[in-house]
């Protein structure tokens, strides 16, 4: 029960982190990194969830991180003095969707039935459908790097990818709004 509402509550930031990182036109830059960052916390969360592992969560932060460093240190050098403005309505208005969210997922019996009975019970029927008791007690099945790419784990590689993808196009959309140093585009 407690680790449905938890992923339920990472999916829903995640979620809201994105919708306002679309609806917000004028973001710095320092606030679409800051926004990167708090949405790749959240997805190492839920990949440390769903994985009998942690490490392909820990890789993805370390390197996510490091591309957010060299990004900002690239910026830093660049910006001096700019002004963030912070339209704190936007903000408050961001805040109180994802408390009204939160409690519509948690205080409505559909979804809370959806997400203990449906949702991670047929998660947790796919990783162990075809696993025996002693594959399951052995960690040497998990570390197997061919077993990594069939149908019960390849969903973490599926979620990867779709995050990578997400990181791609925000990254793009932050070299694009000071392109000092990198070349111009022709438009």
């Amino acid at each position: 029960m407690m680790q449905s509402s938890l992923l339920t509550m990472l999916w829903i930031m995640i979620f809201s982190i994105i919708m306002f990182m679309i609806l917000q036109n004028n973001l710095s830059i320092m606030q679409l990194i800051f926004n990167l960052l708090i949405m790749t916390i959240f997805t190492c969360m839920i990949m440390t969830n769903l994985s009998s592992l942690s490490l392909y969560a820990f890789m993805m932060f370390l390197m996510i991180i490091g591309g957010l460093i060299i990004l900002f240190m690239m910026f830093l050098s660049l910006i001096s003095n700019q002004y963030m403005n912070f339209n704190l309505k936007k903000i408050y208005l961001m805040i109180f969707i994802n408390i009204l969210m939160l409690t519509i997922f948690k205080f409505t019996p559909l979804t809370n039935y959806l997400m203990n009975n449906l949702i991670i019970n047929n998660f947790n029927w796919l990783i162990f459908m075809n696993m025996s008791i002693e594959m399951i007690k052995s960690s040497y099945y998990f570390i197997n790097i061919n077993q990594t790419y069939l149908y019960p784990t390849n969903l973490i590689f599926i979620f990867l990818m779709m995050f990578l993808l997400i990181i791609l196009i925000l990254v793009t959309k932050i070299c694009l709004i000071n392109s000092k140093p990198l070349r111009s585009i022709k438009k």
